[in-house]
């Protein structure tokens, strides 16, 4: 088995565990909030993660290329939510959205390093 064939199956795996968050926080701020927007939001961009981590284990470049965008784009919609959080309550473990901003930014910043890791060690 070469090496870069982990680099792609850690690319995937940490993309479908993104993928699995992303659209598992859709369905429960729907549940909880009545919210539409994060049905809306966390089902498109879990199932085209989930898609993009498919397509890492095949080792398309664009799967990994996708799974990085719809990263940064996620990060960057939490990374507002922890500044909010931090300021409002105090830290951002005092409230349950601020512990899911957390896990959202730290798996978001995992999902963009090992895919851009397994483009770079493309063959």
């Amino acid at each position: 088995m070469p090496p870069h064939f982990l680099t792609w199956l850690g690319a995937g795996i940490a993309t479908l565990g993104f993928g699995v968050l992303a659209l598992s926080g859709g369905i429960q701020g729907y549940v909880r909030k009545g919210s539409k927007p994060s049905l809306i939001a966390g089902g498109i961009s879990g199932v085209l993660l989930i898609a993009c981590a498919v397509g890492d284990w095949f080792q398309l470049w664009y799967a990994a290329a996708g799974a990085i965008l719809v990263s940064v784009l996620l990060k960057g919609r939490f990374v507002g939510t922890l500044v909010k959080e931090r300021r409002v309550s105090g830290g951002v473990f005092a409230t349950a959205l601020g512990r899911v901003a957390v896990a959202v930014v730290v798996l978001g910043i995992c999902t963009v390093l090992l895919n851009a890791i397994a483009l770079l060690n493309q063959v």
